[in-house]
């Protein structure tokens, strides 16, 4: 086994750390190479995904750009139809409610003719009834009383041979109606 003396082993140790650095610098590099493409990747892959993605936001802004106005413009348009129907509406409910009220005055109008003309019926049914009964009633007195006067003539005249005759009762000619 050959000996080792201090100075040889501080420079075997030496040479250890040289080659150690040297391989820390070499991995350095490696890992600087790699960054520096990694990050030539990454713009060239943001300049694609700039490429293919700002035509789309320009198209975006040119079609806000064109379709604006006619939102706008439809918004406007949709605003005025929107004020014509309720200024229509309340043409219409303000006809309809003049309408019922004067549909309500001339039923109520036509109710009081109704009943005033009901009432002149019901009265003049009333004056005519009374006008024909009362001479049918005095018609009728007379009759009765010439049947009375018939009858009382009768009595006096001879009695029916064969017939017997009821007593007779001067109250009953006090009944006669």
């Amino acid at each position: 086994m050959p000996n080792f003396d201090v100075q040889t082993v501080q420079i075997i140790v030496l040479a250890l750390v040289a080659v150690a650095v040297l391989l820390q610098v070499i991995l350095v590099i490696a890992i600087f190479a790699g960054v520096a493409k990694m990050g030539k990747t990454i713009k060239e892959e943001v300049e694609d995904m700039h490429s293919s993605v700002m035509p789309m936001v320009y198209n975006a802004r040119e079609l806000m750009a064109n379709v604006t106005p006619k939102i706008e413009t439809t918004v406007d348009d949709l605003a005025v139809v929107v004020h014509a129907l309720r200024t229509q509406s309340k043409e219409v409910e303000t006809v309809g409610t003049e309408v019922l009220e004067r549909l309500r005055r001339q039923s109520s109008r036509l109710d009081t003719m109704m009943s005033g003309l009901l009432d002149t019926v019901d009265k003049t049914g009333a004056a005519v009834a009374d006008a024909v009964n009362r001479p049918v009633k005095q018609i009728s007195g007379l009759l009765a009383s010439a049947k009375a006067v018939v009858e009382s003539l009768r009595e006096t005249t001879a009695p029916p041979p064969h017939a017997p005759q009821p007593p007779r009762s001067h109250g009953d000619r006090d009944l006669f109606v």
